[in-house]
């Protein structure tokens, strides 16, 4: 019964991961070659941006900040300090490696489609755009959460409410760098993609090599 479980989980995670995989690959093609519905798509930004005008900008990059790579990489190794503590020193590997290697790739994927961050972006940035590292650490962090966390709470109504939660700050990053002007909407698309295919990557390995093992044994 078990063996069967943890079929179906990894072939869950595998398909998961082909299928944000692909379409991340797909999006940064299309950025990298300037399609033109690209374009069409992160238009869109403009009429967030004039029809937002009572937010305060200074508020929202604040809060913005909080979903930043450093803080993003700090709260995972919370967490992985957290399933340290506990004992799950795979977990808290996986964990960390994510983070550590995710955040790297992120970057080489920056300097190397070298997309210009939009010119009406509120404040100034000499970085370049695709994907969002912001979004990226955010999700990955939300994905971490959910995965390790969550379950924990013996309370199913209180894993429902922190789970929606979790996705509705995830979003509000995602809208932040939008209506800020620090990234088109396709680059937090890509980021979200990224963050999932790369998730969903490591749980399939942890879930094949805890099958492996389980073999040996």
């Amino acid at each position: 019964m078990k063996a069967n479980q943890d079929l179906k989980k990894g072939k869950f995670f595998i398909t998961t991961f082909i299928i944000t995989f692909a379409g991340f690959i797909w999006l940064t093609f299309c950025v990298k070659a300037h399609l033109n519905f690209i374009s069409t798509v992160d238009s869109y930004e403009h009429f967030m941006m004039t029809h937002f005008t009572s937010i305060n900008p200074a508020t929202v990059n604040f809060l913005s900040n909080i979903g930043s790579p450093v803080v993003g990489i700090v709260l995972i190794t919370l967490v992985a300090l957290n399933l340290c503590y506990r004992k799950d020193y795979l977990d808290a590997f996986l964990c960390e490696t994510s983070a550590i290697l995710g955040n790297i790739l992120a970057e080489i994927l920056k300097i190397t489609i070298a997309r210009p961050r939009p010119s009406y972006r509120l404040y100034a940035d000499s970085s370049f755009s695709f994907p969002s590292g912001h979004v990226f650490d955010t999700t990955l962090l939300v994905l971490v959460l959910v995965t390790f966390i969550v379950p924990r709470i013996k309370n199913d109504t209180y894993q429902v409410i922190s789970t929606v939660l979790l996705i509705i700050w995830n979003g509000f990053i995602i809208f932040s760098r939008v209506f800020l002007g620090e990234h088109y909407f396709t680059d937090t698309l890509g980021s979200i993609l990224l963050a999932i295919a790369l998730w969903t990557l490591t749980l399939f390995l942890k879930n094949d090599y805890l099958n492996r093992k389980n073999e040996i044994q």
